[in-house]
């Protein structure tokens, strides 16, 4: 997908991802062409992207004494613009709360909207949980 978006968008001068990848051209400056990859990435966020790296996040081992391990690792995964502070001690509903509010806006209503909740409602991580069946993986 990425390579045919770079392809498309070089205005014609290459016909193919392989005349892409071999030829000398400049390469695009690194800002630019994260800040392109990153928008492709928001910009495809929905539930059902949101749910899979849930799930997937909730099934990898996780130590029960860091809970919270497994928002920021979600947070990670859904390529936040911020990621929110750190704080080893955190249960996770606190750390979902802090995650909660640097989330995307269409991902925030995509989410809202597939767990029939109130605009200004923010779902519990119990609640995510609940509605997708995962039972989160601990050693």
């Amino acid at each position: 997908m990425l390579i045919n978006f770079l392809v498309t968008q070089s205005g014609g001068k290459w016909s193919s991802a392989e005349d892409l990848l071999g030829s000398s051209a400049e390469p695009v400056p690194p800002p630019i062409f994260m800040k392109t990859v990153l928008k492709i990435l928001w910009d495809d966020l929905n539930w059902k992207v949101f749910e899979r790296y849930f799930k997937e996040i909730n099934l990898r081992m996780c130590d029960n004494r860091y809970p919270a391990d497994r928002v920021n690792g979600l947070n990670f995964l859904l390529y936040q613009p911020q990621i929110p502070v750190y704080r080893e001690g955190d249960t996770v509903e606190q750390a979902w709360s802090r995650s909660w509010i640097s989330l995307r806006d269409h991902i925030k209503s995509s989410i809202r909207e597939e767990l029939n909740l109130g605009v200004n409602k923010i779902p519990t991580w119990k609640q995510l949980l609940d509605h997708t069946g995962v039972i989160p993986a601990v050693q």
